[in-house]
């Protein structure tokens, strides 16, 4: 499938795989280290990056309980209080670097992340997107990211976006087989060399333009009263944090 490009940024346009960044000097580092305090071990060094992101990083809500996916971004100070270029953009991603350094990102900030330092470490990875449903009644929750990779033998979900603990991998037959509290639809998957869309739309932007649609929308339903909204971002990532977590309870019994 031909790769598309995007306009996820300040007016310029990037392919969409151009945000896995596995050469990335800042990327290389991180893995690196992770190379020199844990060896070689695919599945050593996997239970390390999810230390690194799920320990390390934060998921941006504003004062509404919506995701906080603008950006603004001024250039060329003039005066004090003015500018000569700015930019202002409802939607926005981060580059794997940049979410590094400011330590915020939506979901497909870190799951841009986590794939470009699993690629770094020569562990096949890729960046998934697709709707979240909860599994008793399939009501849809949002849309969503994640990384996709192998861990013991197994294809596994990286769930990035639940932070202050380690145990983010979810076995992906059991997150799409409906076998937790929330299920996952996979509509596109990318890496620094592919993108494939499952339900392609005008321009092969189907996910994309959906997931973009989603957190654009959310803001302007945030302003209204919880109770009227149940697709509210913090509500969906509370979904999917309850219900890993109650699966890794049951894989301690």
């Amino acid at each position: 499938m031909a790769i598309v490009s995007v306009d996820f940024r300040f007016g310029d346009v990037w392919k969409v795989t151009n945000f896995v960044q596995k050469e990335n000097p800042q990327i290389r580092e991180i893995a690196d280290k992770i190379d020199q305090e844990v060896g070689d071990n695919i599945d050593t060094r996997v239970e390390a990056i999810a230390r690194y992101v799920g320990l390390k990083f934060r998921y941006p809500l504003n004062l509404h309980g919506a995701t906080a996916s603008e950006a603004e971004l001024k250039r060329f100070k003039r005066t004090p209080r003015s500018w000569i270029w700015k930019a202002f953009r409802d939607y926005t991603w981060l580059f794997p670097a940049e979410t590094d350094t400011c330590r915020w990102g939506i979901c497909i900030d870190t799951a841009n992340l986590f794939t470009s330092i699993a690629r770094a470490l020569d562990i096949p990875a890729k960046v998934s997107l697709g709707p979240v449903y909860r599994t008793q009644d399939d009501q849809l929750l949002g849309y969503h990211a994640w990384s996709r990779l192998t861990y013991k033998g197994l294809d596994h979900i990286a769930e990035t976006t639940i932070h202050g603990t380690d145990r983010i991998l979810i076995p992906t037959q059991d997150l799409y087989g409906k076998k937790l509290d929330v299920y996952y639809v996979e509509e596109a998957w990318f890496d620094e060399n592919e993108y494939h869309d499952n339900q392609i739309g005008e321009g092969g932007l189907a996910a994309l333009e959906k997931h973009r649609q989603y957190y654009v929308g959310l803001r302007k339903r945030a302003k209204k009263k919880r109770k009227d909204h149940p697709e509210y971002e913090e509500d969906k990532i509370h979904a999917i944090r309850e219900a890993v977590k109650k699966y890794y309870r049951k894989q301690k019994k």
